[in-house]
């Protein structure tokens, strides 16, 4: 037998922190790092020889207390890899010598095929080595050297092609000892839940287009709502031909609708629904129409009528001003979608089944000019796309009215809300500077927006939201939400995407989330039956990856090591959609079994799904007690629903770390630069913390606010473009890991470097401010003498930078200009800076004299102001003119006049 050998001289220093921290390792002989190979061209040994440096101590210690690890590639010089590559890789041994040369142990088992799992054996991959140290010779004080080797009979008993053998992270490890619970038994009241929620999410049925082509297919839920209602929580969602009802906000009984029964039902297969609740009555809404429906029982999907369509509207949000607490009775509804309209208001009687008596009025704008996380795009940096705010949702705090809308648009990470607050529910709203009041960028959950904000039955605030898988397949969120005691709205989104305790259950949601259960799945070697390459997506913590296997068929399985045993406390099985075939309420439901090991070859039921009928695509399962772990497995037991192939996002692991949180970033090496050409961008770098897993940036407007975040994994800088222009900003960061959370130190500033930007247009400089005369007096419209009812100042538009006048239009309502200057008498040019998206008629006066009619062509939008110029006459010289402009029937906005010599 031929033999090749490798030598490789190595320091006995440790293994990385985050590995000791996890194993008890008794010592090494490879670096970190380092990677020792033999290569044979065809048949013969492949044998790796790794000599110790600083030697390892076992004085001592028995052999039955220790094994040596170490992770090994083989690969097939033909390329060809799977689970039987390795079939002829065999024949091999392990040996062990004390410094002087004596072999201490001997192994006369293959390292490829008894020292590596069945499930974990494939050709090019990484493998976890384990042989038990059960027959060393007793007595040894110290080990110098590591043999191992293995035969390459591929050229022999199959195909002609050469091998390489590799050889990382040698090492002896003392043997956990515990005896770990095997028998899972599902907590049947958990204290736990975890996002995305576990919802039977519908998969949308097929439609055909007009022109005959065929929508693909997708799983959705969004734009959700929660109400209380008779002591229960009732959850609303687009297009889910139904809604669910949860005793505690974690358990959720699906009620279906018979959504082809009659127009009224309809109602349930549109988009973003609304709730008020007036009394013992439960009203609804949706967008795409504006029917309001009404039911005293919703617990029979029945009992739903019809209340009336007192107006349009797309992106309701609906709020009873309730006179128990301190309200008018009336109910004030807000809609809007636009990627440059606001969001407007408009208020309804309830006393008149919905009766629309006033309104709309324009409430809030888009401004992705001044607030980072308004630019469209995952990291928000598609500066020429356009900025959509939509969903808004009112909520009442204190005697204030809060609006929060959704911001840059539904298929993106950065998706959020922003927030604006008014002390009349019609307005003026004055947009909050601490938002976005919902964040989650990063993690395994990505976006968060287009939701309700609500107060649970404990008087606790939540935020359910829209996360995004990708395009419009979407999912839904819970989050923790807290006004302060400056009145600000606040949501805890750090690893919210991780196991939290039961809303009902919890002391203090926002403080204290959840059980300090820590992610074991993360970045694990992960094997599969087929479609193995693709296998990590499962475990990479992005929902918006995954593995598919190559067949929808029973048996397929997917396959974590978590490199050791733990104590697992939860797992979460996401599936997710590739290409369905059938959609709607009927398709069958996911059916599987998940599966734990010790050792990767005795297997024992943690979950058993396998005669489902409730389609869960986000089943998240507690334990009564802890279960021991290393090797988890799922493996599909029946059809897909759909009719698609098997695929998962995320089998994910949840647990006690087996070491100590990492150190803490030392931040007084942080470095921050804050963008001076871009305020709303700032970019931090901090020095790596070797035990950590990843990073926490966390920031605020306030250094004891610091409710916002970016999470990440590894490396140790991140870019933020979502600050908003110029508002001062402070940020710590904290540093994780499987066994811990460290938090940052020391808080450090961010200041503005740049005012807000004023005069914002949505593609080029408002032109209102750059067609303003220079030179020439401007005469603000919000300083003239109002008239009318309604008439008045509002909001920060995206004209002077100020205010401009509202609620113009109706005859007897005007602007007058008092003091206005002219350089000569007679006849002038008028400037007049406005905005109308339809084009009004408006009358134009002079020191008293007849109104002439002017018209002012349409503009782009509410928050879009241009100019026009008319002539005038009788004029005086000097600055005691008056110019009036009043309504004559059709809506428009007045920001200043200017007259031109």
């Amino acid at each position: 037998m031929n033999t090749l050998n490798v030598v490789a001289v190595c320091a006995a220093c440790a293994v990385c922190a985050m590995c000791q921290a996890s194993e008890n390792v008794v010592g090494t002989f490879q670096p970190p790092g380092d990677v020792a190979r033999a290569e044979r061209a065809l048949q013969g040994d492949l044998n790796v020889t790794l000599d110790a440096i600083r030697r390892v101590d076992v004085k001592g210690k028995s052999g039955t207390d220790l094994e040596v690890r170490a992770d090994i590639r083989v690969t097939r010089h033909d390329g060809r890899n799977g689970p039987d590559a390795l079939k002829y890789c065999r024949n091999g041994r392990l040996r062990i010598y004390t410094p002087e040369g004596r072999k201490v142990f001997e192994i006369k088992k293959s390292p490829v095929q008894e020292g590596v799992s069945d499930a974990d054996r494939r050709a090019g991959e990484w493998m976890p080595l384990c042989f038990p140290l059960d027959a060393l010779e007793p007595g040894t004080a110290k080990l110098g050297r590591l043999e191992i080797f293995d035969f390459n009979d591929i050229p022999k008993m199959a195909e002609q092609t050469g091998a390489t053998l590799e050889v990382r992270r040698a090492r002896i490890v003392k043997k956990d000892r515990r005896v770990w619970n095997t028998r899972a038994v599902e907590n049947p009241k958990p204290r736990t839940t975890c996002n995305p929620l576990d919802l039977s999410y519908m998969i949308q049925r097929r439609k055909i287009k007009p022109n005959g082509n065929v929508d693909g297919l997708f799983i959705e839920s969004a734009d959700p709502a929660i109400v209380v209602f008779r002591g229960r929580y009732w959850l609303f969602a687009s297009h889910g031909e139904g809604y669910w009802v949860s005793d505690d906000l974690a358990k959720w009984d699906f009620i279906q609708v018979d959504v082809e029964k009659d127009d009224v039902l309809r109602e349930f297969k549109r988009y973003a629904p609304a709730t008020a609740v007036i009394g013992d009555t439960l009203y609804l809404t949706h967008s795409e129409g504006g029917k309001i429906l009404k039911t005293k029982d919703p617990s029979d999907p029945s009992n739903w009528e019809l209340v009336g369509k007192p107006d349009g509207w797309m992106d309701p949000g609906m709020f009873y001003n309730d006179p128990a607490e301190g309200g008018d009775g009336y109910v004030y509804l807000y809609r809007g979608l636009s990627h440059r309209d606001p969001v407007q208001v408009i208020k309804l009687d309830p006393r008149q089944n919905m009766k629309k008596v006033d309104g709309p009025y324009d409430c809030a704008w888009p401004d992705m000019e001044n607030r980072g996380y308004e630019v469209n795009g995952d990291n928000n940096t598609r500066y020429n796309d356009k900025d959509t705010m939509e969903g808004p949702w009112p909520v009442k705090y204190n005697g204030r009215y809060y609006l929060t809308c959704a911001v840059p648009g539904t298929a993106v990470a950065s998706y959020c809300d922003n927030c604006f607050v008014a002390d009349d529910p019609m307005g003026p709203f004055v947009f909050c500077k601490n938002s976005p009041v919902i964040w989650k960028n990063t993690g395994f959950t990505q976006g968060a927006g287009h939701g309700a904000v609500f107060k649970d039955l404990k008087g606790r605030w939540w935020k359910i939201d829209t996360c995004r898988v990708r395009g419009f397949n979407r999912r839904l969120v819970l989050a923790p939400a807290v006004f302060d005691e400056k009145g600000d709205l606040y949501t805890n989104t750090v690893m919210s995407d991780r196991p939290f305790y039961v809303p009902e259950r919890s002391e203090d949601p926002f403080r204290r989330t959840g059980p300090n259960w820590r992610l074991l799945s993360y970045g694990k070697r992960a094997t599969a039956s087929s479609n193995a390459g693709a296998a990590r997506l499962a475990f990479n913590e992005k929902m918006t990856d995954h593995w598919t296997a190559d067949t929808e068929n029973e048996g397929e399985w997917l396959q974590v090591d978590l490199g050791e045993v733990y104590g697992v406390w939860s797992v979460q099985i996401n599936f997710v959609d590739v290409k369905e075939q059938e959609g709607g309420r009927e398709v069958c439901a996911y059916r599987y079994i998940v599966e734990g090991s010790l050792d990767g070859k005795n297997w024992y039921t943690l979950v058993d799904r396998s005669k489902a009928t409730d389609n869960r695509q986000h089943a998240y399962v507690e334990f009564v007690e802890k279960v021991g772990a290393r090797y988890v497995r799922l493996t599909n037991k029946g059809p897909i629903p759909g009719r698609d192939k098997l695929a998962v996002c995320g089998l994910r692991v949840f647990g006690e770390g087996n070491g100590r949180p990492p150190a803490p970033v030392d931040l007084s090496r942080a470095l921050s630069d804050r963008r001076e050409d871009n305020n709303r961008t700032v970019g931090i770098e901090w020095p790596v913390v070797e035990d950590a897993q990843g990073y926490i940036v966390r920031y605020g407007t306030a250094p004891d606010k610091l409710h916002t975040h970016f999470q990440v994994f590894t490396r140790p800088c991140v870019i933020m473009n979502s600050l908003n222009r110029g508002v001062d900003y402070w940020y710590t960061v904290d540093s994780f890991n499987e066994s811990g959370v460290t938090p940052g130190t020391r808080v450090l500033p961010l200041p503005a470097t740049e005012p807000y930007a004023r005069g914002y247009d949505p593609d080029t400089n408002c032109v209102a401010v750059v067609n303003q005369a220079k030179g020439v007096k401007v005469h603000e419209a919000e300083t003239a003498v109002l008239v009318g009812k309604d008439v008045r100042p509002e909001y920060e538009v995206r004209a002077s930078g100020v205010h401009a006048v509202h609620g113009l239009g109706a005859k007897g309502t005007r602007v007058d200009f008092e003091g206005v200057s002219a350089k000569r008498a007679g006849t002038a040019t008028l400037r007049i800076s406005y905005a109308t998206p339809f084009g009004a008629k408006v009358g134009v006066s002079v020191n008293g004299g007849k109104s002439a009619a002017v018209a002012l062509p349409a503009t782009r939008g509410w928050p879009t102001y241009t100019t026009i110029d008319v002539p005038v006459e009788g004029l005086k010289l000097g600055a005691d003119n008056a110019i009036g402009i009043e309504g004559l029937g059709d809506r428009f906005h007045l920001d200043y006049i200017q007259v031109l010599p």
